[in-house]
């Protein structure tokens, strides 16, 4: 028969918060277990409940359309009524532009600084070592990386129709040392979708500004101090932790073992935290495919870790002399709703058409 999973009973003067959830780590990291688990206590111990609930956890009405911006000195972001839709970040602690939080109705798509990598800040792009200098990890305590990634421009153009281009300019660069690389980088968000859908497309271009710029990752299996976690580096999304039933559908047809696999575009979807189906396709332009780069991805749901990228070093590193350029094209699309195959190649082409 049926079973509470959760009740409250007061007897006497006393109070009883019971909960059967809670069974592992992978429980207990989820926001829903964390915000029961403390209201709960929380008025056992006192009668009453002061804590409020995550946005995550609350639903609203977003059929409305009541589109607004909001910008700062540090970022820019679209709202619907108060509820954030999406929101750029940069000039902040954590020494790189990117976007957090992503809202797919009640779900928020993206974590930043996870207590196991701090250096994942939601969707953002980052190399790992330039001419041996690490840009991806931070120092011990620190928020900053061995190399710098510095913002010298940022400009913000808002459409009437809520779409936006955001242009960067940025230097790449020792800490106190000489400028190596340079990147103008030129992200259009697209007006929101009627579907519930966000899509953003990435205009990355990289100049080498000294006689030789090794762009590199660590090693995989096969090198040299190969790793079985070697080959990450560039345009990444680190997913919420809280959500669940994650999977994968590829463009070349393999769902499971998607790691080191090569293709036109990946995408990983969950069940939110309202139960409903979301996820996220990454496209990689035609012009920006590369001999050597592969799907890096992380799917651990136990001990929650959700995560994948477009590698472009995934198989070998790049070598650019002065004056040379490089670039890049994606497009990152999430959507509501359940996506199958057909649905998600018709949109790379289309994307292809538009290049």
């Amino acid at each position: 028969e049926n079973q509470a999973a959760i009740f409250v009973k007061e007897y006497g003067k006393g109070r009883v918060f019971h909960t059967i959830l809670g069974h592992n780590v992978r429980a207990m990291r989820n926001i829903g277990f964390q915000t029961l688990m403390l209201r709960g206590t929380e008025w056992a111990a006192t009668g009453n409940v002061t804590q409020s609930i995550p946005k995550e956890l609350i639903s609203f009405n977003d059929k409305g359309k009541n589109f607004s911006w909001a910008k700062t000195d540090s970022s820019f972001t679209l709202l619907n009524g108060q509820k954030t839709i999406w929101k750029y970040n940069f000039y902040t602690k954590h020494g790189k532009p990117f976007f957090h939080p992503i809202y797919l109705g009640v779900n928020n798509l993206t974590c930043v600084s996870p207590d196991d990598h701090l250096w994942h800040v939601g969707q953002w792009f980052s190399w790992k070592f330039i001419n041996g200098i690490n840009y991806w990890e931070y120092k011990n305590g620190t928020y900053q990386s061995e190399g710098i990634t510095e913002i010298k421009k940022v400009e913000w153009i808002p459409k009437e129709d809520f779409s936006a281009e955001i242009k960067l300019e940025m230097e790449y660069h020792p800490e106190n040392g000489e400028k190596v690389l340079a990147e103008k980088r030129t992200i259009k968000v697209a007006p929101p979708g009627t579907d519930g859908c966000i899509s953003m497309d990435y205009n990355f271009e990289f100049e080498a500004l000294v006689d030789s710029v090794d762009i590199n990752r660590t090693p995989i299996i096969g090198e040299p101090d190969g790793m079985s976690w070697g080959g990450y580096a560039g345009l990444s999304i680190r997913f919420n932790q809280s959500f669940m039933n994650p999977c994968f559908i590829s463009s070349w047809g393999e769902n499971e073992n998607v790691n080191g696999r090569t293709g036109d575009w990946l995408y990983m979807g969950f069940k939110g935290l309202d139960g409903e189906n979301i996820g996220s396709q990454i496209m990689i332009a035609p012009e920006a495919q590369r001999e050597g780069s592969a799907w890096y991805s992380v799917n651990t749901e136990d001990n929650p870790f959700y995560y994948f990228s477009p590698a472009y070093l995934y198989k070998k590193p790049l070598l650019l002399f002065k004056g040379e350029k490089l670039q890049l094209k994606y497009r990152i699309k999430h959507f509501s709703g359940k996506k199958s195959f057909s649905e998600l190649e018709k949109e790379f082409n289309q994307y292809k058409l538009n290049q």
